[in-house]
């Protein structure tokens, strides 16, 4: 983050410079990509590692929220210094994410154990609750003993098993490592977020696994493709809406800028829910494809009607946007998580992330071809 904020910085200066020169530019937006692209698969595994499978889908809705402010920020910023200092739409960005670098840097916690917190105490205390839950929704909330006694049994053989699983962790650890890094031993627990019939898979280290190993994972090659076209939509809206709206009505540019926000709006909805109705069902991949079929309809809406009035402006963007963002924000945060970690080990869950955000990226490069040369007088053709 401090090294992004850096050549942010440069690519604003070129303004008070007066920099003309293509190479520059283009030298700083690749240093730019490649640095800012490390950011997400750290980010996701960090938080993977703080919270059990059986709540992700809400808390990682949730927190990939931050996308949707940053991208509503951002648009916010480059409309106020457009107009007459395009330069500082890149200095105040750059300040702000280098002050974030610094205080991750001061205080960022990427694994519980690191604060005296057992990865599987986060793992019991979720079997606890889930325990509780069932025996409420079984027995309802009474005050006799047996509804306690049976609570208290639940908790203690929750309890129970997870000091075994720390003590067979820990005799894995002593045992000697005669299998490659990225060798696999199938793993007997179900994910919720995939198919019950997938078989996890356990690494017999603490090493990354290799790039191939990870596409072999079910999901991986399914999931990632799916980001490359729910990516390509919404980075398309997310670099052409300002231009449509500018064009389609009487707009000016930093009007435009701010009219374009509503989309992350939904955004944030439709990455909540997706989440939620993912920790109900364990259905991530019904989910996803039923929210990339509305997003359809959405898309034409918007193009029909987005431009009849400011209020249908808006409602529409909030509508495309839950559609296209919410199945976005499941792949790369709850899905990439779920993947990551049929493989046990912490740096597969990285791998996995990268992979198929990566591949969101290419269908997000991908939007320039279905934009260039296109018109916007009259609709989004």
């Amino acid at each position: 983050m401090l090294l992004s904020g850096l050549f942010t910085y440069a690519f604003g200066i070129a303004f008070y410079y007066d920099i003309h020169s293509f190479y520059y530019f283009i030298i700083i937006q690749i240093i730019c990509g490649a640095l800012q692209t490390t950011g997400w698969p750290a980010v996701v595994s960090s938080v993977g590692n703080w919270f059990g499978k059986g709540s992700r889908g809400l808390i990682f809705g949730i927190w990939n929220s931050h996308t949707n402010v940053g991208n509503i920020l951002g648009a916010v910023i480059a409309g106020y210094f457009v107009e007459y200092n395009w330069g500082l739409s890149f200095i105040v960005p750059a300040i702000i994410v280098s002050a974030a670098g610094f205080i991750l840097f001061l205080f960022f916690t990427p694994y519980p154990e690191e604060v005296g917190i057992s990865s599987f105490d986060i793992d019991s205390n979720r079997r606890v609750r889930e325990s509780f839950n069932n025996i409420s929704e079984n027995t309802g909330y009474t005050d006799n003993n047996e509804s306690i006694s049976s609570t208290c049994s639940s908790s203690s053989t929750s309890q129970s098993q997870s000091r075994e699983q720390r003590q067979q962790h820990q005799r894995r650890k002593l045992k000697p490592m005669d299998e490659a890094n990225d060798s696999i031993v199938m793993d007997e627990e179900e994910h919720p977020l995939l198919s019950a019939n997938d078989s996890a898979m356990e690494s017999t280290d603490k090493q990354a696994i290799s790039f191939v190993t990870a596409l072999k994972i079910p999901g991986v090659i399914e999931f990632s493709l799916c980001l490359f076209f729910a990516k390509l939509v919404s980075y398309t809206f997310l670099y052409w809406l300002p231009k449509y709206i500018g064009a389609s009505t009487d707009s000016s540019s930093s009007d435009s800028a701010y009219l374009s926000t509503p989309f992350d709006l939904g955004g944030i909805v439709g990455a909540v829910v997706a989440g939620h109705l993912v920790d109900k069902t364990g259905a991530s991949a019904l989910i996803c494809s039923v929210m990339l079929l509305c997003a359809i309809p959405s898309l034409f809406l918007y193009q029909l009607y987005g431009i009849a009035s400011e209020s249908a402006n808006i409602l529409l963007q909030i509508l495309a946007g839950a559609f296209v963002n919410g199945p976005y924000a499941l792949i790369t945060t709850a899905v990439s998580a779920e993947l990551g970690t049929k493989v046990t080990n912490s740096h597969a869950l990285a791998t996995v992330t990268a992979i198929i955000d990566g591949t969101g990226s290419i269908g997000m490069c991908c939007y320039r071809s279905t934009t260039s040369g296109s018109g916007v007088r009259d609709g989004m053709g």
